[in-house]
């Protein structure tokens, strides 16, 4: 897996819309393998896109994985810690 550097929310925005992963710093799983991440979904016609987080099976908080919706906080949007994969 490999891992980009530190950049800000719009660039982690674009990168998840071109098909890569996002995570911040600051969410705090040590372990990358396991980390939560947001992705972009994206449904067949006539639903929109949306972001979501996706937990990764083996997650600590959700082993079976999970993806759901996401929308970023006043704090996710302003902060430069964000990783792309």
């Amino acid at each position: 897996m490999k891992v980009f550097q530190l950049t800000n929310f719009e660039e982690a925005l674009t990168a998840v819309k071109d098909g890569k992963r996002a995570y911040r710093q600051a969410w705090g799983d040590s372990d990358k393998d396991y980390r939560k991440c947001i992705v972009l979904i994206k449904p067949e016609e006539p639903y929109t896109s949306f972001l979501a987080v996706s937990y990764p099976h083996g997650h600590d908080k959700y082993p079976d994985g999970l993806i759901s919706p996401w929308t970023p906080t006043r704090c996710d949007l302003l902060e430069e810690d964000w990783y792309i994969i």
